[in-house]
């Protein structure tokens, strides 16, 4: 009997123990955290202007079908290069734009996929802010300086 309770002290004791670590590695993650700028210029009523100026970033060469990483006569952006906007949304305010190639091969971005993960940085931080996603970082910053 002595030996049964000693038996089944070590077999609670295993079983009730933290799982064992799993032997692979997890993948890395394919969306980084929106990280939300915490000072400079805020939308504030110029918000929808932002968006709407975003649109027009995207349209006039953000996006509009950019090839990324594309033959001779396309936009040509390898992985790291990035290309940036800017457009006065506001009096003594601007919206700086900026989508960096993360990684992968050619692809093309489309005016629908530049707006969406531009306007998720002006809807989603009232400073603006940057977030990576797998092939694309958006960085979009609401600025004092007006544009020239």
């Amino acid at each position: 009997m002595h030996l049964s309770a000693a038996l089944l002290a070590s077999i609670l004791t295993l079983t009730s123990a933290a799982p064992l670590a799993e032997s692979q590695p997890n993948p890395a993650p394919t969306l980084s955290k929106r990280g939300c700028f915490s000072g400079g210029e805020s939308w504030g009523v110029y918000q929808s202007n932002a968006l709407s100026a975003a649109r027009s970033a995207c349209s006039a060469g953000l996006g509009n079908n950019a090839v990324y990483n594309g033959t001779p006569n396309t936009t040509l952006l390898s992985t790291d290069e990035q290309k940036s906007f800017c457009i006065n949304i506001g009096p003594n305010l601007k919206a700086d734009f900026n989508i960096k190639r993360i990684k992968g091969s050619q692809r093309v971005l489309g005016n629908d996929e530049c707006f969406d993960g531009l306007r998720k940085e002006i809807e989603g931080c009232g400073n603006g802010g940057r977030t990576g996603y797998e092939n694309w970082e958006y960085t979009v910053v609401a600025d004092d300086v007006e544009v020239d």
